[in-house]
């Protein structure tokens, strides 16, 4: 995470894709933390309860975001 609190941003699709579970867990969220919808939304709960959607601006990182989280069994719902 960047350090104004901000996700890093991959723009080209030519840079290497972070580690997928540094990119979901290194902040100190846990798999419990994320939910990833049906309809393909990742969202996740802050330590202080409120509730965001996941926006990612690299294809490629969004793909293996989503393939981890189905693979870990993330939830539907909080």
């Amino acid at each position: 995470m960047a350090k104004d609190g901000k996700r890093a941003r991959w723009r080209e699709a030519g840079e290497p894709l972070p580690d997928v579970d540094e990119y979901l867990f290194g902040s100190g969220l846990s798999l419990s933390d994320y939910t990833l919808s049906a309809e393909g939304v990742v969202s996740f709960r802050d330590k202080a309860g409120r509730e965001f959607d996941l926006l990612i601006d690299h294809p490629q990182l969004e793909a293996a975001i989503k393939e981890r989280l189905e693979a870990l069994g993330a939830r539907e719902a909080f």
